[in-house]
């Protein structure tokens, strides 16, 4: 729990970092190559420290692969840890240039050319799931687009909303936006095409042992395609962090959304039982002439309070979705004389018994 706990805090508190160089970035029980820094950022396969200061647990002779001691910038790659250099692959040839010397049966040799024949297949099958689980989480980041597209369109809303919960909506998207850009860097790097062939059909042809170099292309072909599904893993397990992490900020962005739209339509937010309020009740379904006539001198002493600024905001609460016509009448009337950009609040509500179908109220809040 302990280390979890450090791990999800290096996500949301960059700041005063524990990690594991030799894990990218992930702190573990058994984690010996440690670094502390005073910031650490992550960006999709690379992960910045600034001021931070490498130490070890175990013996240091054992633990050469990242730099040690105070730095005051260092940088860790993912695509860079499993990567067989040149000089090891030479090394793993020699080797298995030895084994098959000590292994000249034919019999021995054709089980083994078939062994890693099956091994090649089940790293094909390997990298396809991944590939899949790739597609998934690819899918999962359509998903979460079209649940965004409200809280964005009202983003300018949030500065007119309590100190408490724009700074919560503000932090939120900045977290959102920062772990979508790195999911978006991670998937684009891993679906990078990788060359690794390390023999071919030719080099095979020409030589003068060819089985032995067909076999010696097939083991190097092996420990490659190997170290590829190691490094996929990698990106897949990372790639799975960000969509998590972008789901729950996801999730509370939507809720505080829910929450500031709640508020806005909240009758008892509004203030309409205030005395200084005002509500007609107009009947859409009626002729535009016969509507406007009735409420004749409220409309006008509306427009000339508007014209005045007397009025504070107005709410126009429509019932069911009937004679939308006249519905676009009163509001563009309103509309025209709204020369002060006062709030309107438009709700739409279900008919009930005590409003039908095509009733509208206009409450107005007057200063």
């Amino acid at each position: 729990m302990y280390y979890w706990f450090i791990n999800s805090l290096s996500w949301v508190f960059p700041c005063f970092n524990i990690s594991d160089d030799d894990n990218f970035g992930t702190l573990k029980k058994d984690s010996k190559q440690r670094r502390f820094s005073l910031l650490a950022i992550r960006l999709g396969g690379l992960i910045f420290y600034f001021c931070s200061y490498g130490y070890w647990r175990g013996q240091p002779e054992q633990i050469n692969l990242h730099s040690k001691g105070f730095k005051l910038f260092y940088s860790l790659r993912l695509s860079k840890y499993g990567n067989l250099s040149d000089s090891e692959i030479e090394r793993l040839k020699t080797n298995h240039a030895t084994f098959l010397n000590a292994h000249p049966e034919t019999d021995k040799r054709i089980v083994y050319k078939e062994t890693l024949m099956y091994k090649l297949d089940e790293l094909k099958e390997k990298k396809n799931k991944s590939f899949n689980k790739l597609l998934a989480y690819l899918a999962v980041f359509a998903f979460l687009i079209p649940l965004l597209i409200p809280p964005v369109l009202n983003f300018k809303d949030i500065f007119d909303k309590p100190l408490f919960m724009m700074l919560s909506y503000l932090t939120l998207s900045l977290y959102l936006v920062y772990f979508l850009i790195n999911f978006a860097t991670l998937f684009f790097e891993s679906v990078k095409v990788k060359t690794y062939s390390r023999f071919s059909y030719r080099s095979i042809k020409e030589s003068t042992v060819p089985e032995e170099t067909f076999l010696n292309g097939l083991y190097i072909e092996y420990q490659l395609r190997n170290n590829e599904s190691t490094n996929e893993v990698s990106f897949i397990l990372n790639i799975e962090k960000y969509i998590r992490a972008s789901l729950i900020a996801s999730v509370l962005l939507i809720s505080i959304h829910i929450l500031f739209t709640f508020s806005e339509i909240n009758p008892k937010n509004i203030g309409i039982s205030d005395k200084s309020a005002q509500v007609l009740h107009l009947k859409l379904d009626e002729s535009p002439r016969t509507l406007l006539n009735n409420q004749k001198d409220e409309l006008q002493t509306i427009e000339d309070d508007l014209l005045k600024n007397r009025i504070k905001r107005i709410l126009l609460i429509r019932s069911g979705t009937s004679s939308i016509e006249n519905y676009i009448r009163i509001v563009n009337l309103i509309q025209s004389y709204n020369v002060n950009s006062i709030e309107i609040v438009e709700i739409i509500d279900k008919p009930h018994p005590l409003s039908q179908e095509g009733h509208l109220q206009i409450v107005i809040e007057r200063r």
